[in-house]
């Protein structure tokens, strides 16, 4: 198959790896443009999401000068944002945890539910770090890779305690209904020097994460999306700045080389723990699935006989 035949079958089949019923943390956003993708794309999803950025809000309005827009989209969603926020020191975050805590407060049907979520921050489904860069500018390539293995093996390890355990749902019957793991989503551009800080090896080698898969990442299926650099949203002259020109979404993104297929990978990984708790929690509820079949096939049983003694039995026959 010719590599553009295969680009455009990959593009085809490219899906977006969110459900409506995600409880979703964002870090490191930019200009807040793919909190605002999520929000358009799923109704009722911005109350189930916390949208977060390394940057002070000031930083963020200097940086990104779209912001303001999308800003106001957010807040008239719903969405929960925090500024300030380092993705290696997420449970320690006391503006984090009111966050959290808040949002699961509104989210909560009873108060035994909100007494029970206040003791833990481990409620997301989906923690996700979209194009991680520290822009420290290290121009020795080799120690520039070292920097941003640091920085995302110390982002699995803060992310870890976050994530929702496992467990069965209330409509959760024998099969058909398998607890979902939840997950840590990383996107990198494809290529390197991406490809040499090897995310899925410094995720095992964490000893609770293993990737599950990797997916093509297309900007186009975010609506609203604009991806920025780390340092701002404007990639132009002092000059085009001066001139009052507006940012641009950078295309790098986008850009495919002539060897890749596309632009830029998602890399989900799951805990290896919830692994194990998710096969405990099937083998339980199909035990328990098999012991309901069995009662009923008793009852049946006694129904039967009861039927033919003459049916002296009150209701029988009737279960």
């Amino acid at each position: 198959m010719k590599l553009a035949q295969k680009k455009e079958r990959r593009k085809k089949n490219a899906f977006v790896p969110y459900t409506v019923n995600d409880t979703i943390l964002l870090v490191g956003e930019g200009n807040f443009s793919f909190a605002r993708a999520l929000v358009r794309r799923y109704q009722g999803v911005a109350t189930r999401l916390v949208a977060t950025s390394y940057d002070t809000k000031e930083e963020v309005l200097s940086k990104y000068p779209e912001f303001p827009i999308v800003l106001e989209e957010l807040e008239a969603a719903g969405v929960t944002i925090v500024y300030g926020v380092d993705c290696t020191a997420l449970e320690s975050n006391t503006t984090l945890q009111h966050a959290v805590h808040t949002m699961q407060q509104a989210l909560a049907s009873s108060s035994e539910q909100v007494s029970k979520t206040l003791q833990s921050m481990a409620v997301f489904d989906k923690i996700v770090f979209n194009f991680p860069h520290t822009a420290c500018g290290i121009k020795d390539t080799a120690e520039n890779n070292r920097v941003h293995q640091r920085l995302l093996t110390a982002f699995f390890n803060a992310a870890i305690p976050l994530q929702k355990p496992a467990i069965i749902t209330k409509n959760w019957v024998g099969k058909k209904q398998k607890p979902q793991l939840s997950q840590i989503h990383i996107t990198l551009k494809t290529g390197e020097p991406y490809t040499s800080w090897q995310v899925g090896r410094l995720a095992r080698l964490t000893g609770q994460l293993r990737l599950q898969t990797a997916i093509d990442f297309y900007p186009g299926l975010y609506s609203g999306y604009e991806h920025r650099r780390t340092r701002g949203g404007f990639k132009a002259t002092k000059e085009d700045v001066k001139a009052g020109k507006k940012a641009v979404a950078n295309i790098d993104i986008s850009k495919i080389g002539n060897k890749d297929t596309v632009g830029a990978r998602t890399y989900i990984f799951v805990s290896t723990t919830a692994i194990v708790e998710k096969q405990k929690l099937v083998e339980y509820a199909t035990q328990l699935s098999t012991e309901a079949d069995g009662n009923e096939d008793e009852e049946d049983s006694e129904s039967d006989n009861d039927s033919g003694a003459g049916g002296s039995y009150p209701g029988a026959g009737n279960w």
